[in-house]
């Protein structure tokens, strides 16, 4: 498997960073606003930067237009930012029906408060929740491929191998010339 940022528009790599980047994008172009998207309690204003968030989508599609060369990436890219926009305006909707706060992630252990945002090891934790929050954003681009396990032994009796049935074969060396 080759780093997200060799193929920065994959569909894994739409996958894994989209939300991320459409929530960051937006708080850095208002950061200078008090009263805009970018306080860590303003998620909720999604409901009136309806047009701010559209330019930015477009932006961002423009941006992908320019690296991504394959149209049908370039569509795919461009319905999930529509949709990731869809899905924060739903949640807002949500936390307002249930008389909450829409906030970025969640602050403290106040429950006035809904997230938008989760790390991908607490939404592994929360899957099948219907309250949880619906962007999954790691915390840092280290974090957005998985982990794995790798043991290794130069006994040849301590491997273990599950090779796929079309492997080519291959043995271990043996002798101090391996």
């Amino acid at each position: 498997m080759e780093a997200l940022s060799v193929t920065p528009s994959s569909p894994t790599a739409l996958d894994r960073g989209i939300d991320g980047v459409l929530v960051s994008a937006a708080r850095v172009l208002q950061a200078h606003r008090t009263d805009g998207l970018s306080p860590e309690r303003a998620a909720w204003r999604v409901r009136d930067e309806q047009d701010a968030l559209a330019a930015l989508v477009d932006r961002l599609h423009a941006r992908i237009r320019t690296a991504a060369q394959l149209d049908d990436l370039m569509a795919q890219a461009h319905q999930r930012l529509i949709n990731r926009l869809d899905q924060w305006n739903a949640r807002g909707r949500y936390a307002g029906k249930l008389s909450k706060t829409l906030v970025y992630e969640r602050t403290g252990d106040n429950d006035s408060y809904l997230p938008l945002l989760i790390s991908p090891e607490n939404a592994k934790a929360h899957q099948g929740q219907p309250d949880r929050a619906p962007f999954v954003v790691a915390h840092s681009m280290r974090e957005v491929q998985p982990e794995i396990n790798l043991l290794v032994s130069p006994l040849p009796e301590r491997l273990f191998v599950v090779e796929p049935d079309d492997a080519p074969s291959w043995e271990l060396p043996e002798g101090e010339d391996a």
